[in-house]
């Protein structure tokens, strides 16, 4: 009878024993999917990384020609501002100079009056020493 229970324990230990191993190749299968999971996961996050790394350069580099067409556009209205001051500046200086050319054309107009007078004078004083 002890021999036989001895037995019934060997049987029950060895269900055990091939329970414990079983459920021990259980979790480690396990723990060899979770590791590859993991890899799968790092090698996503490794090319989201390096996705963002390039979508962030891609920004910096539109950054920097937004940066440069707005420079362009600033040089350009100040060209235009410059421009603008310049036509203003030659329209105002046209103005003086059709305003000097009046008074020139004015002082011409007087001088060839007052020539004329003198003229008139010269001869009156020339038929004045003729007749005498």
């Amino acid at each position: 009878m002890v021999a036989q229970e001895v037995r019934q324990l060997a049987s029950q230990t060895a269900k055990a024993t091939q329970d414990v191993s079983f459920r021990i190749q259980t979790m480690q299968d396990a723990t060899g999917n979770a590791a590859q999971a993991l890899q799968s996961i790092t090698a996503v996050i490794e090319e989201i990384s390096t996705i963002s790394l390039a979508i962030a350069r891609s920004m910096e580099a539109q950054a920097a020609a937004s940066a440069t067409i707005h420079s362009s556009i600033d040089q350009a209205a100040s060209g235009v501002g410059v421009v603008a001051r310049n036509a203003r500046n030659v329209t105002s200086g046209a103005r003086d100079t059709e305003s000097a050319t009046r008074h020139v054309l004015s002082a011409a107009a007087d001088l060839a009056g007052q020539t004329e007078l003198l003229r008139r004078s010269i001869e009156r004083l020339l038929d004045g020493i003729r007749a005498a």
